[in-house]
């Protein structure tokens, strides 16, 4: 079959094919982990568009990360070559701020407005606003003003409206309210000043963009179609901007859901929304039910953990195994397996002994989740120096990788561990980019230790990765990472399903010299046979 996207068409299962199918109206479809669900939005982006060559509708599919949209896109260019121009496909951020630079000027807003997403050049612009302000003494309380103006806007209250929702809050706070509101005000009027945007202003500017019925109506009649990707994680003010822009007869909205990986809780997202939108939209709703991704002894333990999940939807079917053409059937005991160790530093071993029995293609398709990043930085650099080690040193490098052995092994703190390798260049001729790369360390290290003294290893690779572009894996690379920073069973649950192959489960009964019993999950998939106790998986590897 040439066409390709015929050709993916005839790949659907009959629910995926229905809702790629669906015409006009409002649609939920409720999905689980595998079940294909990015294949059934671009193939129903690229099938609309396939089936009118001759309309001029656009097509607007909304997500959460830039590298999701991307994906989409690409996906929807391979099945389509040529009208994917008709689509708008990006994250809420980038559709508001489109948006606004083409219609801000409704707003007072110039089209070449900057976007200030860091703390420290929001805090700058705070200072300055409140600088120029006689009626007030403000020579204290800049940092906790911040985090308050972030707070109204992620609610979608305006200056004007600051004092009286303030006032109606807790404790000091309500006490303040007319101080606050009116660094609000004078934070917001700095802005415009500069002709800059903050991050939160995007989704509150696009609101007030959208009061406006011309304008709703003007994107109503642009985009024919609109598709949510991931709508467990919309936060209150992005749904509101989907029901102002909607309006009462806008009907034409197609969401993606899964309430058992609800993972942005703490950016206030909550299962309820996903009710919400059956009601408000009339929604029917469709389930996609079966897992496609992971084997099936993983899928059931999955499903045990997630029954005890008290927030989800109470008709959702449980995710179903199936069998993937292609993926030849696994032992039991190839599919899931538990590993005890009995320190944290025996688990780092153990696990970082397992990943260099791979070969270099299996370690590219492994991946190591934790639930903190103090067993992965661990993890990272004794894999690192006993991978160095084992090849042989040169004495010309012997004391960089002495040191990061040091600071893995804790003998020695991050700081002194920096200082030591990057004195290692001192007296070494350097091309270009890496003096430019040293240049950065340095002056990262020299910022953060003058803001808060001592950092961790989290924070200055966090604070590095902002300055500098992160290199393409290589061939044998084994990506490490945290569970997002998500609590309980939904973030076990997100984890676990994201297993292709093979799913290893480790724990340590001593963590930092103190015991820990066995994570109550473990009990709850049906891994361990004894009831015990505790709370939170200590470690996670999947491949």
């Amino acid at each position: 079959m040439d066409n390709p996207l015929q050709a993916s068409l005839a790949e659907l299962t009959s629910v995926q094919r229905q809702a790629v199918d669906w015409e006009d109206g409002p649609l939920l479809v409720l999905t689980g982990p595998g079940s294909g669900k990015t294949r059934v939005l671009t193939c129903r982006i690229a099938r609309l568009l396939d089936s009118s060559p001759d309309r001029r509708f656009r097509i607007l599919a909304l997500t959460f990360t830039n590298k999701a949209a991307n994906e989409m896109a690409g996906r929807v260019s391979a099945l389509v070559p040529g009208p994917e121009g008709r689509t708008n496909i990006g994250t809420f951020h980038g559709f508001c701020a489109h948006a606004l630079r083409q219609h801000g000027v409704h707003l007072g807003i110039r089209s070449d407005f900057a976007i200030y997403s860091q703390t420290k050049d929001r805090q700058a612009v705070l200072e300055d606003a409140l600088g120029r302000d006689s009626a007030r003494d403000w020579s204290r309380g800049y940092p906790r003003l911040l985090p308050l103006i972030d707070y109204l806007k992620t609610r979608l209250v305006e200056p004007d409206l600051a004092e009286r929702y303030v006032g109606a809050m807790n404790g000091s706070v309500a006490a303040n309210a007319s101080r606050i509101a009116r660094a609000y005000r004078l934070y917001e009027d700095e802005l415009r000043r500069i002709n800059a945007l903050d991050f939160d202003s995007l989704i509150l500017d696009a609101y007030r963009l959208f009061s406006y019925p011309a304008m709703a109506d003007q994107y109503r009649r642009t985009y024919r179609y609109w598709l949510i990707d991931e709508f467990q994680d919309t936060n209150s003010a992005q749904y509101k901007l989907l029901r102002r822009m909607a309006g009462q007869d806008f009907h034409n909205v197609f969401a993606v859901a899964d309430d058992d990986q609800t993972i942005f809780e703490w950016n206030g997202a909550n299962v309820q929304r996903i009710s919400n939108l059956v009601k408000d939209f009339s929604c029917d709703v469709v389930q996609l039910p079966t897992n496609f991704r992971c084997p099936p002894l993983i899928v059931e333990a999955a499903n045990r953990l997630v029954v005890y999940n008290s927030r989800r939807i109470a008709s959702k079917q449980l995710a179903k195994p199936a069998r993937v053409p292609g993926r030849s059937p696994s032992s039991g005991e190839d599919q899931i397996r538990c590993r005890e160790f009995d320190t944290n530093e025996d688990e780092v071993a153990g696990i970082a002994e397992e990943i260099a029995c791979l070969d270099a293609a299996a370690r590219s398709g492994t991946a190591v989740l934790a639930r903190t990043r103090f067993l992965l930085e661990v993890a990272c650099f004794k894999v690192w120096t006993d991978a160095v080690r084992e090849v042989g040193v040169p004495d010309s490098v012997a004391d960089m990788v002495n040191a990061v052995a040091d600071l893995s092994a804790g003998k020695l703190k991050l700081t002194a561990a920096i200082e030591q390798i990057l004195g290692h260049f001192d007296n070494n001729d350097l091309d270009g980019d890496l003096k430019d790369d040293i240049s950065a360390w340095r002056r990262i290290q020299r910022d953060i230790k003058a803001a808060q003294g001592f950092a961790s290893l989290d924070r200055f690779l966090q604070e590095l990765q902002l300055r500098s572009k992160e290199p393409t894996p290589t061939l044998g690379t084994v990506s490490l990472t945290t569970i997002h920073g998500a609590k309980g069973r939904r973030g076990c649950f997100v984890a676990v399903t994201r297993t292709g192959k093979r799913l290893v489960l480790s724990r340590a009964r001593h963590y930092r010299g103190w015991p820990k019993e066995p994570s109550r999950f473990l009990k709850e998939m049906g891994c361990l046979e004894s009831e015990v106790a505790g709370s939170g998986s200590q470690g996670i590897g999947r491949q």
